[in-house]
């Protein structure tokens, strides 16, 4: 999370040079809403924010108007939303990952099960922590 003066500083070091009343307007005419303010008014803002920030920062830079701005902003963020949408429902319908984790887990177990006790390697009882 950052609130305004860690993005004025996360954004002057790469290379967006802006002050402090640059900032609010952005934010303002952008329509770029914090997530968090806390009982001292301190506005904070996520990952998303600071990209539409450096985002809106370049095309004002390219000669775009304020509207045609918040335009592609909302649209960075629709993608954003959609793919973890995506990303969700994918994990849910096809837990691949947790199958392979699965497999290496079981071909991990037998190879360990199989080993002698003479040749320097240890057997492992199921319930038995393995550390490697």
């Amino acid at each position: 999370m950052f609130n305004r003066e860690t993005i004025l500083k996360n954004l002057n070091t790469e290379n967006y040079y802006i002050d402090n009343h640059s900032l609010d307007l952005f934010l303002e005419d952008w329509k770029i809403e914090s997530i968090y303010e806390d009982e001292d008014g301190l506005e904070f803002y996520d990952d998303l924010a600071l990209e539409k920030i450096k985002k809106g920062i370049s095309l004002k830079a390219q000669g775009y108007s304020d509207e045609q701005i918040i335009a592609k902003l909302s649209r960075m963020e629709a993608k954003i939303e959609k793919n973890e949408e995506l990303n969700y429902e994918f994990g849910k319908q096809n837990p691949t990952s947790t199958k392979l984790v699965g497999f290496f887990v079981c071909a991990l177990r037998h190879f360990i099960l199989s080993a002698g006790k003479g040749d320097g390697r240890q057997g492992v009882s199921r319930g038995d922590t393995l550390y490697l």
